[in-house]
């Protein structure tokens, strides 16, 4: 059983039904939001993210999703054109990718890449509309055709030169091309030669990008992730949107992370990279004006336990109490009372957050919601077959740091805030308000697990909640509640 929250004045509106759905609330509302784009497989990926960005287009770009450096080069021509990129396999295009090139209404189809990469029929398929294809006999000869298609479409006195054999950089690169409107070109590690004329900027470092004997300027941080958030950095100086903006892409694997650009050309979105199971940059920086974050991808290219992390560190930063290592939540050294600073800590990670404990029957639950400073409201209830039995409350805990991953929690204050012994006729049954709350008594001893830990970690009766809710993996992905003398767990609501 979840528990329904009807909106009304009080938590007294809180009604229970045999089936019930959740309204959670993200708890980062007021610092940023979060957006989830994703399909069932590349190609799927790559149309939702242009049903997320685009209306209409009169153009379309369409590389392979097999391979990246047609994609990433084609990056530059997406951006000058305001088109979108589509992903298709070789021999066959996908049906969902031909139903949005119609929703787009595009006229105009740009094929990256030889026959080898994309076959003659995929091109054949396209009845109807003008194809052009852009293809050279390998990767960087491709890069400079589309260049060429680009420069029709704008004067350019930059260019970026990023490694043609490995995609971080050059997916990264997108939003530096846009904000400082910059061409693209693909590098096998030698300087490539273009017009003496343009400004020339290097991404990535030397051991990806060697340009041996040049001194142009670099953009590179000592891995994909740090360079991504240099990148990051210097777009949004050139334009301020770009640090308001930002796409969390999986920086391990291309297959999903390729449309991303989209978000680039028309969010104007600066790209982060990340691994799939952590995001382990340490400096959040670079989120002080974020407003919007789209994550590219479904959870087995970025999972929610990543995006949780990334979540509450930078919230944490943004909040005035950044994180100086890779823990979910830290003691802030600043301060010399270690006790005083662990309640600020995990009271600003826990404030708006929602719990629910239930018996998955619909029989019975109790759900509580943080507000400041570790104070909690919620409702219980339990039922028969006439009578419904609710208590309302309140209260507040106070924290006891552990180790990174667990809190001690203890509830110092407790209040009864319905009218006990009063009743109620609803259409759900008959509510009798009572002073006996599930799972929250001033008596019992909590403990408060943070998405990271090892379930293994965890006691074996929280365990068996987690996998009663199917909520069972390796990695904690939600915050939980775990109450140690009735073996009951309060379980995070995610809304994404």
């Amino acid at each position: 059983m979840k528990i329904k929250k009807l909106v009304n004045s009080t938590l007294s509106a809180i009604v229970i039904s045999a089936i019930i759905s959740v309204c959670s609330i993200n708890a980062l509302d007021n610092y940023f939001k979060i957006f989830r784009t994703s399909g069932v497989d590349r190609y799927k990926t790559s149309v939702a993210v242009s049903k997320d960005t685009y209306n209409s287009s009169k153009s379309v770009i369409i590389a392979s999703g097999e391979g990246f450096a047609d994609a990433l080069a084609g990056s530059q021509l997406s951006i000058a054109m305001d088109a979108p990129i589509l992903l298709t396999g070789k021999y066959n295009l996908d049906p969902a990718v031909l139903d949005e090139i119609n929703r787009l209404d595009a006229q105009s189809v740009y094929i990256l890449g030889g026959e080898n990469t994309i076959s003659k029929n995929i091109e054949e398929s396209l009845v109807g509309k003008n194809v052009f294809r852009i293809a050279g006999k390998d990767r960087y000869e491709t890069c400079n055709k589309i260049i060429e298609e680009t420069m029709k479409y704008g004067h350019y006195t930059n260019i970026v030169i990023v490694s043609g054999t490995s995609f971080p950089d050059a997916l990264s690169s997108a939003a530096y091309l846009k904000a400082s409107k910059s061409l693209l070109v693909l590098s096998d590690g030698t300087m490539p030669k273009f017009d003496k004329n343009l400004h020339a900027v290097a991404i990535g470092g030397e051991n990806t990008l060697k340009l041996a004997g040049s001194n142009i300027p670099r953009i590179a941080g000592k891995n994909r992730y740090e360079t991504a958030v240099q990148i990051s950095s210097a777009s949004s100086n050139l334009d301020a949107s770009f640090g308001r903006n930002a796409v969390f892409v999986n920086g391990e694997k291309f297959v999903d992370s390729l449309p991303a650009v989209d978000f680039v050309n028309r969010k104007n979105a600066s790209i982060i990279l990340t691994p799939n199971h952590k995001y382990t940059y340490s400096d959040y920086k670079f989120v002080k004006e974020l407003e919007n974050l789209y994550v590219v991808g479904g959870e087995n290219s970025i999972s929610r336990t990543v995006v949780d992390w990334f979540e509450q560190k930078a919230t944490q930063f943004k909040s005035g109490k950044p994180n100086k290592d890779s823990s979910v939540v830290e003691i802030d050294k600043t301060d010399n009372n270690e006790q005083t600073s662990t309640k600020k800590v995990v009271a600003q990670f826990l404030n708006g957050k929602e719990f629910g404990l239930s018996s998955g029957v619909g029989a019975w639950g109790s759900y509580l919601k943080f507000g400041p400073n570790l104070t909690i409201t919620g409702v219980s209830n339990d039922r028969d077959m006439q009578n419904i039995y609710v208590c309302e409350f309140s209260g507040r805990f106070e924290a006891e740091k552990v180790n990174d991953s667990k809190y001690n929690l203890k509830l110092v204050e407790f209040n009864i805030t319905s009218k006990t012994g009063t009743k109620k006729v609803t259409d759900y049954g008959i509510e009798n308000y009572i002073n006996k709350a599930i799972g929250i008594d001033k008596n019992d001893k909590y403990e408060l697990y943070l998405p990271g830990t090892k379930t293994t970690d965890m006691p074996q009766g929280a365990i068996e909640w987690l996998r009663r809710k199917n909520s069972i993996r390796n990695i904690l992905d939600k915050p939980v509640i775990y109450n140690v003398n009735e073996e009951q767990l309060f379980i995070h609501f995610v809304n994404y």
